[in-house]
């Protein structure tokens, strides 16, 4: 089954069919419970036992958002990359990084600017490092919300470039990113077994997952546009180019 949030309409036509309940019964439930609405609450006044709920065969409509400079070739041809397999690929991002007289060698972890070289496991470059090495997954929306112009850029510019302005306090690194790349939302189904279950629950636990999705539903449901939800993917896992449903421009502003 496809579990798909990214707007009221589809939240209520998923949580029906997942739950086996009627659309009417399920509106009347969030319009009677506003302010108190609870995944636990709306699953004992359905009549329905919690231990009952299964993630098998369970797939997820995620949302990405990102930015480039090649209509998103790159993506249609190697699907959505983590951090360290972008730039292992040499794709768009490590290219602008080049421009700017800077690469990663991955192998043995160093950064190279211009006539300089500086390893990575010096202290002061622990965070880079910790988001190239340990920390790269795949970012996704469930559903996503209204957020605002500034906020969207410093969630679809590629952190990594934020990280490295911020620490060469070079503001127009991230202002020629931003001018000079276009934004888009890519839209995909993957197996929920491929998602970090501790980003979409506290304690990762499949139970937990699943009452959590209800109540992500439920949200959606209530509060639509107004709602934001995000989760990751495993780390190490991609999606490929067949998993990939649409993309398309994505304006804020």
């Amino acid at each position: 089954m496809i579990f798909d949030i990214t707007n009221k309409k589809k939240a209520l036509k998923t949580l029906a069919n997942y739950l086996h309940l009627e659309e009417s019964w399920i509106e009347k439930y969030v319009d009677d419970h506003q302010l108190d609405y609870d995944a636990v609450h709306f699953l004992e006044d359905a009549n329905i036992d919690p231990s009952s709920l299964s993630l098998d065969h369970l797939q997820l409509i995620g949302m990405h958002l990102t930015s480039n400079d090649d209509e998103c070739l790159n993506i249609k041809k190697y699907g959505l990359q983590d951090l360290y397999h972008v730039l292992e690929k040499n794709l768009g991002l490590a290219s602008f990084l080049k421009e700017l007289g800077m690469s990663f060698d991955l192998n043995q972890q160093t950064f190279h600017y211009q006539d300089q070289i500086v390893s990575l496991l010096e202290p002061s470059w622990e965070e880079i490092k910790n988001k190239i090495y340990d920390q790269s997954v795949v970012h996704e929306f469930l559903r996503v919300g209204d957020f605002g112009y500034f906020s969207a850029k410093l969630q679809i510019r590629p952190e990594i470039i934020t990280m490295l302005s911020q620490k060469f306090e070079d503001s127009n690194m991230a202002s020629f990113w931003d001018l000079n790349h276009d934004t888009y939302l890519v839209k995909f189904v993957e197996d929920i077994e491929h998602f970090d279950y501790s980003s979409l629950a506290e304690h990762g636990l499949e139970k937990d997952v699943a009452l959590q999705l209800i109540y992500f539903a439920l949200d959606v449901i209530a509060l639509n546009e107004h709602c934001e939800i995000s989760c990751h993917l495993k780390k190490g896992h991609c999606i490929l180019p067949e998993k990939i449903i649409d993309i398309h421009r994505f304006y804020n502003n």
